[in-house]
């Protein structure tokens, strides 16, 4: 037999995946590194900033912002795995995100509503957007990959014109609120809101993941959708549940992140999705979180609270490389290699079937 990878090429009697998996599941640090990918290159992270930064890498503020920038992405990144985990690979998280955002601060700033029904705009555009996606993905049976890009274009052609007939001259739309802001900051026990609401989310998507029928249901069909089919699970509304969760999701974190800043706009940064990037990637650091942590690409595997560790390994990154100064070249270069490692720790992890 010929393969096209070379983990798949015959070795006499036995394939060459074959014997890499026995020689792998016979040495326990091998092992390790490939089921704890993200552990070995979190440590490796640790260690080099320890080292370049010293004493400035663990000071208060720094130790805050790393927990502060994680906890942006962090909101959205259990709806995200959940969609992964379903075998829905989402790339229009970022443009997404923003748009919801830079409704809410249109109806807010511009408009004059009130907060909360401004946000509340933002989620019933985010469900729009949700079933416009879903349409495509089960309707017209587009790869979610291909439907994600597709609805991520809409939805930054729309901010953008949004923001170029009401925004500054910077296209950007101010977005002051105080009190949201304040809770940002310092939420109760003086612990920003976000965290809270990162731990809240994670421990009620866990529990149903782990716990529940629907969880099941979600691995089911992200292992093998038409098995799940045959053995009576309504794929077609799991896959509306988990994109459905990720409209809403990068919405809402996108406006707890534009807050902050007190601006929304329809480029990454102003999104949660590459929040922990700077928005410098199109890519959705959400998507890199999770494959480096351990969620297949391909759906159906995958711990969700594994990925808190790749939330952790981004925000150090970003806050570890602005530190040092890093210039922003070098910072885009760090994040692909990222992305590289995450791809090829999915692709061995997939093909010698190690969980």
């Amino acid at each position: 037999m010929t393969g096209s990878s070379f983990l798949v090429t015959e070795v006499g009697a036995e394939t060459r995946s074959a014997r890499w998996r026995r020689i792998i599941m016979g040495n326990p640090i091998l092992l390790f590194i490939l089921k704890n990918g993200i552990v070995v290159v979190l440590l490796v992270e640790l260690l080099y900033f320890s080292f370049t930064l010293g004493d400035r890498f663990y000071r208060p503020q720094a130790l805050r912002l790393m927990l502060l920038n994680a906890s942006m992405i962090g909101v959205l990144m259990p709806f995200y795995a959940t969609a992964q985990i379903g075998g829905n690979v989402d790339l229009g998280t970022v443009p997404v995100g923003a748009l919801g955002a830079v409704v809410a601060g249109l109806f807010f700033t511009i408009v004059g509503f009130p907060l909360p029904v401004a946000i509340l705009l933002a989620v019933l555009m985010a469900i729009l957007i949700g079933g416009l996606y879903s349409w495509v993905v089960l309707k017209v049976r587009a790869p979610a990959v291909i439907a994600s890009l597709a609805v991520g274009s809409l939805a930054q052609g729309i901010g953008r014109v949004i923001t170029q007939t009401w925004g500054s001259t910077y296209f950007q739309i101010e977005f002051r609120t105080p009190v949201l802001r304040e809770l940002l900051e310092r939420g109760p026990l003086n612990i920003p809101l976000t965290v809270w609401l990162m731990f809240a989310i994670y421990l009620v998507y866990s529990v149903m993941l782990s716990h529940t029928k629907l969880g099941a249901h979600i691995y089911a069909v992200g292992t093998n959708p038409s098995v799940a089919r045959l053995v009576g699970i309504r794929v077609s509304a799991v896959t509306i549940f988990c994109l459905m969760g990720i409209t809403i999701g990068s919405v809402l974190a996108s406006i707890l992140l534009c807050a902050r800043v007190t601006y929304v706009g329809d480029t990454g940064a102003f999104s949660a999705a590459s929040a922990s990037a700077a928005g410098a990637l199109a890519v959705p650091i959400t998507l890199i979180g999770t494959t480096i942590s351990g969620v297949q690409l391909r759906g159906g595997r995958g711990s969700l609270w594994k990925t808190l560790l790749g939330l952790l390994f981004f925000s150090i990154l970003t806050v570890g490389m602005g530190l040092l100064n890093m210039p922003a070249q070098w910072r885009v270069i760090a994040y692909g290699l990222a992305i590289v490692l995450a791809v090829v720790l999915d692709s061995i992890r997939s093909q010698l079937q190690i969980d």
